[in-house]
């Protein structure tokens, strides 16, 4: 991240993100993530720089450029500690894909802005949209994986447990 050849790590603790320098482990720059279970590092925004997203919030979903200046949030509170994961959509570009705190909705954001594309529940081996016609019912998600080729179609799949005994399989590029 600094240049100096050596791999920094990006930690999270408590309410933070904040870069521990690889060179002598000294703790770097921070910023409050909104209390993010991890930061995920990639390139958000199809430029030649790497970005950050927060993953499991508490808050809403955060992004930031590597120096940890804000690049969008999404306002308000998830109240998650259910992890998403990063899908690449071949015509929407990158996604994240995260579940909301004990609920069977699921939510897909374009990480170039922060944008929601695509927003559901899951219940009963079914799929509601808007997710508020879910009926009431046991299920709450639990963390998001993303394959990259799941069904052999060359588009990702996301597949996301449920304590209503479900495995779904999604299309995060279509939801």
């Amino acid at each position: 991240r600094e240049g100096d050849g050596a791999l920094d790590v990006l930690a999270t603790p408590r309410n933070l993100l904040q870069w521990i320098r690889g060179q002598d482990g000294t703790a770097g720059p921070s910023v409050d993530g909104g209390y993010p279970e991890y930061g995920l590092v990639a390139n958000l925004d199809a430029d030649p720089a790497a970005e950050i997203l927060t993953s499991g919030t508490v808050y809403g979903v955060r992004s930031f450029e590597l120096d940890l200046t804000e690049r969008w949030n999404v306002p308000g509170t998830l109240h998650t500690r259910v992890d998403g994961a990063l899908a690449t959509c071949p015509t929407i570009g990158a996604v994240y894909v995260t579940g909301h705190n004990v609920s069977p909705r699921l939510t897909a954001y374009r990480v170039s802005t922060g944008e929601i594309v695509g927003d559901i529940a899951l219940r009963g081996g079914m799929a509601y949209e808007p997710p508020a016609s879910v009926p009431d019912g046991p299920g709450q998600l639990g963390n998001v994986t993303v394959s990259r080729n799941l069904t052999g179609s060359g588009r990702p799949g996301v597949l996301v447990p449920s304590t209503d005994g479900y495995l779904y399989a999604i299309d995060p590029c279509g939801m």
